[in-house]
């Protein structure tokens, strides 16, 4: 079936198919209580949300949107893509500075945000701070403006794991070829849950890729609360990042024989960040199938989805079908539909990065016989030695994480030599010294240049982005 061209048509499809499963769209936790807002409420309160918005005049500007996962900020999203608006996707992370920073930055001089996003707002600043609420008006047939697909849909910003974010602007068409494609790669579920922050790209994404399945989206505020939900929400398909992966993974290491604590849970996708082969095999064993999700904010959450390979953990499987794929210098560019339409303001940045609808990834890649890729290490993180030498600092970190007492690594050039920053999971002298032992024996394995030198350990957790990755200095 052909993609829809307007926002409108999606919902209107997603309204049908929701009528076909007859399976409410949401599901959410207030206290101990599952509240469920059924098809006939969420499409009422959608028509009603955007005709609100083209009242106030957000057709064609820069609304920005802020607050923790909820109802309301799902319905606030859609609402503003269906009024024509532009929604900038702002973390509940940043602080007043910030905020003013990033709308500084996209032209943005409202904001809708929940209680806590409003103390953030700067109104000082010349920024309007508007409460995220559903209106009270019905729907009256408030005539909603026609939309170029190739025009701006909203903005969002990469993680910023070295240097300053940059702000991501995704088109209509790039949004609506990615709600409405990612429904192919893999079964339908009645339930799902969502746990990463909707601001960013694993978010709010994933988060639409259950309208057109008619699928019931079980919204969970943060992903501390994960076990609870899985309890209360009984869902069959949740989206992770591998920090998530491995905490779940314990929970199954841990448990009694014959027992599941992860409830209905039978397809779990893990992207954003290297994937721990060693919880793979445990999945299996309670029959929960593993997906690789291999994608960037710049591709519109398009990239790689494919089943884990037991035999070959870190094959990520074949590009998605909306997009093209090579490889040059050892790099991997993708172009698509899907594909950004480059940095807001920063042409700079855009032409950096962007070479006639080619988005280079900064991902170092091979592909095999079966145009299945891997993923070597990452371009910009390369570290060049004195000697010429060319080291990939990942593939040194994933053997110092295979150490039992690793719990974070993070490999760096210290002294035009290499050095490794460990965060251990203890915080002992026996710790420290069996890491060490471990990498002193790694060490006698490897090429003189690829050899660490300095071992430095931390008291504290790196920095990390929205979606787990270390921010890198």
């Amino acid at each position: 079936m052909s993609v829809p061209t307007t926002f409108h048509e999606f919902f209107q499809r997603s309204k049908e198919k929701y009528a076909e499963t007859g399976l409410p769209v949401f599901k959410y936790m207030e206290d101990s209580q599952v509240v469920s807002v059924s098809a006939e409420t969420f499409f009422s309160d959608l028509a009603a949300q955007a005709e609100d918005f083209v009242r106030s005049g957000y057709a064609n500007q820069h609304i920005g949107l802020m607050g923790e996962n909820s109802y309301l900020w799902l319905l606030s999203f859609y609402a503003l893509l269906e009024a024509g608006a532009v929604p900038i996707l702002l973390s509940l992370d940043l602080n007043p500075r910030e905020v003013a920073e990033y709308c500084k930055k996209t032209d943005t001089f409202t904001v809708v945000g929940d209680e806590a996003a409003l103390r953030k707002v700067p109104t000082e600043e010349g920024l309007r701070a508007v409460p995220m609420v559903k209106t009270a008006v019905p729907a009256s047939g408030v005539p909603i403006p026609a939309r170029d697909p190739e025009t701006l849909g909203c903005i969002l910003f990469t993680s910023g794991t070295t240097g300053d974010a940059k702000a991501v602007m995704l088109s209509v068409k790039a949004l609506l070829v990615d709600f409405w494609t990612m429904v192919k790669p893999y079964r339908s579920f009645e339930t799902g849950l969502t746990v990463m922050p909707y601001h960013h790209l694993a978010g709010f994404s994933v988060a639409a890729d259950f309208l057109p399945r008619g699928s019931t989206n079980f919204i969970g505020k943060s992903p501390k609360y994960t076990m609870r939900y899985l309890r209360a929400g009984e869902p069959e398909y949740m989206f992770v990042v591998p920090e998530m992966m491995e905490l779940l993974a314990q929970r199954l290491r841990a448990a009694k024989p014959g027992k599941n604590p992860l409830g209905k849970l039978r397809m779990l996708f893990c992207g954003g960040a290297k994937f721990p082969e060693d919880a793979a095999q445990i999945f299996a064993e309670h029959n929960i199938e593993l997906w690789h999700v291999y994608s960037a904010s710049e591709t519109g959450g398009h990239g790689i989805i494919h089943p884990v390979d037991l035999d070959d953990p870190s094959c990520l499987g074949p590009i998605d079908e909306v997009l093209e794929a090579k490889i040059e210098d050892g790099e991997l560019l993708l172009r698509g539909d899907t594909v950004m339409m480059g940095y807001y303001n920063d042409p700079e940045a855009t032409a950096a990065v962007l070479t006639d609808g080619w988005y280079h990834t900064g991902d170092l890649s091979r592909v095999n016989e079966n145009g299945h890729y891997y993923l070597t290490g990452r371009k910009k993180n390369l570290i060049i030695l004195s000697n010429g030498e060319n080291v990939s600092p990942e593939g040194l970190e994933a053997m110092l994480r295979e150490c039992p007492f690793v719990e974070e690594a993070l490999v760096k050039e210290k002294n035009n030599f290499l050095c490794a920053e460990i965060f251990p999971t203890e915080n002992t002298a026996s710790a420290r010294k069996a890491v060490e032992d471990f990498l002193e024996e790694q060490n006698d394995a490897l090429p003189s240049y690829k050899q660490i030198h300095f071992l430095e350990f931390r008291d504290t957790p790196f920095e990390k982005t929205a979606i787990g990755k270390i921010k890198r200095a």
